[in-house]
């Protein structure tokens, strides 16, 4: 599905513990009396005719703010939605989680109001559709955080490492996988990407050492975890 490059959603819950920060993709429920608080008109009338229409937005879920602690928060793919009474049910996959709730109301990056009716849209839970991109804010907003440090637990040459843009493949070294990287090899090689499996790799550098740059440095990351 593609998805909207104009719109997103701002799904806010009251609650950190509700069941959809603690898994990474199922269904949850919203009540449909906070649908399109802090929307504007235009965009609420665009989208209200259809509630479906709003698993084509990108969204951002996260708990409302409680005095000045940190909540979790997630860039999420909504991949269904159905009404069941006064509920919104939908099924969800999250796909980023570097950021929380004070980033997002704070950055700047976002389309956070102030308040409306004399509340203030962080501390209101509320699902609400905004006007923007949410992966450029995202971006944006990425680009800004201070670099890395460098980690302490593996040593490199140096910091942050350069992209090389290869393919990462965690997997088995052993004769009984060569089939499977050979199956992976001959798909990365036909989007021209370069596979790379650390016993490949011959470096002075204790193991431990390459298998953290190879992952750190590339663009994608393929792992079987057989056995």
């Amino acid at each position: 599905m593609d998805w909207s490059k104009n719109h997103y959603s701002l799904i806010v819950y009251g609650n950190a513990d509700e069941p959809i920060f603690s898994s990474l993709q199922g269904w949850s429920s919203f009540p449909r009396e906070r649908l399109f608080e802090f929307t504007k008109g235009d965009l609420k009338e665009l989208y209200e005719q259809d509630l479906t229409k709003l698993a084509e937005l990108p969204a951002v879920v996260l708990a409302e703010r409680f005095g000045s602690s940190t909540r979790p928060a997630f860039i999420t793919r909504i991949e269904e939605i159905t009404l069941a009474g006064p509920q919104i049910r939908f099924r969800f996959q999250h796909l980023f989680d570097r950021i929380n709730s004070e980033e997002v109301f704070g950055s700047g990056h976002f389309d956070v109001d102030s308040s409306a009716r004399g509340i203030s849209e962080p501390f209101r839970m509320h699902w609400a559709v905004k006007q923007g991109s949410l992966v450029e804010g995202l971006l944006h907003f990425l680009m800004q955080q201070p670099k890395p440090r460098p980690p302490k637990a593996f040593k490199v040459q140096e910091w942050p490492l350069p992209t090389l843009g290869h393919v990462a493949v965690m997997m088995p070294f052993t004769n009984d996988f060569d089939a499977v990287y050979e199956t992976i090899q001959s798909a990365c090689k036909s989007q021209n990407f370069e596979p790379r499996r650390v016993d490949q790799i011959y470096t002075p550098t204790p193991v431990i050492d390459d298998v953290f740059s190879t992952i750190a440095q590339s663009a994608l990351v393929i792992c079987d975890l057989t056995g």
